[in-house]
């Protein structure tokens, strides 16, 4: 993906143990492997603050169906993923119970380091190369930041950062 450093071939795998939103839903979309406890929940509440949550959500759209990622991008906060929904939406891979997240994590990754490592690397490659997964995204990660830019100096962007900052609702004006 395009955070994965050049060339960088090896398997990544995410174990989320509590809320992940925000910039840190970064890590889901882009990593090879997801798991969460049972006690995860996804969201991203950019568009709560006026803000447009751009590699976010088109990363999102690479591992949910559109209309899933467009919800939870346009809901904001309001819209949260559990883990069980996660799971059946295909965004992680398995539910544990929170005890045994790290646990099985190790299992996982124990598991893949016993498979042949050149063919463990070539498929990782393949598999990103081949869906075009670098390539299409900064494409649209590109077009994304020229739509969102004028968003970032408008009156309704500072009031959102306010009004978190303040811990209350904003009050839009649409400028």
């Amino acid at each position: 993906f395009p955070n994965r450093p050049k060339g960088m071939w090896k398997p990544v795998l995410v174990a989320v143990n509590g809320i992940c939103c925000g910039a840190g839903v970064h890590w889901i979309w882009q990593n090879d492997i997801i798991i969460c406890s049972d006690q995860a929940t996804f969201f991203d509440p950019h568009v709560t603050r006026g803000w447009v949550p751009v590699r976010e959500m088109l990363g999102m759209a690479t591992r949910l169906p559109f209309a899933v990622a467009m919800r939870m991008a346009v809901m904001g906060a309001a819209e949260r993923v559990d883990a069980k929904r996660a799971y059946d939406l295909g965004l992680v891979t398995e539910v544990v119970p929170h005890d045994r997240l790290i646990p099985r994590a190790t299992e996982i990754m124990e598991q893949i380091f016993e498979q042949s490592p050149l063919a463990v690397r070539a498929i990782i490659e393949v598999l990103h190369r081949g869906m075009g997964l670098e390539y299409h995204y900064k494409d649209a990660e590109d077009m994304g930041v020229l739509i969102r830019n004028p968003i970032q100096t408008t009156e309704d962007r500072r009031e959102g950062t306010r009004a978190f900052a303040e811990k209350r609702k904003p009050v839009w004006k649409a400028r």
